[in-house]
């Protein structure tokens, strides 16, 4: 299966961010990650097609503390097709089609033993 291009809407950890995926060439996939209006982060990652398999980085800035630190987090999901009118039912709405393709898995903060979780979806 191939993963669909677009903007995919991730929801983890009470948050909601848009991951736009905008290529994928020799399982290699190139995008974006907004987690907040003036907040877009360039994404790198890698799509095996024979497992479903997405895994992506990207960092961006932290001010906390002792001063500004850079922070890597790293996603691994899998794609599969959920049910179109019974899932997801919040805002961006309900899919057109009587199917969603769907994004499940983990991600970390590197350097942490934290692991998290995070679905998404794309219309």
């Amino acid at each position: 299966m191939t993963i669909p291009y677009g903007p995919w809407h991730i929801v983890t950890n009470h948050y909601s961010y848009t991951l736009n995926i905008t290529d994928v060439t020799q399982g290699i996939v190139t995008g974006t990650i907004q987690l907040t209006a003036s907040d877009t982060y360039n994404i790198s990652g890698s799509w095996d097609a024979s497992t479903n398999k997405l895994t992506f980085t990207f960092s961006f800035p932290l001010n906390i503390g002792m001063g500004p630190f850079t922070v890597t987090a790293s996603f691994t999901g899998y794609l599969f097709e959920g049910p179109g009118s019974a899932l997801f039912q919040g805002p961006p709405g309900p899919a057109s089609a009587p199917y969603r393709y769907l994004l499940a898995g983990t991600f970390q903060y590197m350097g942490t033993p934290y692991v998290h979780g995070w679905v998404a979806r794309i219309n």
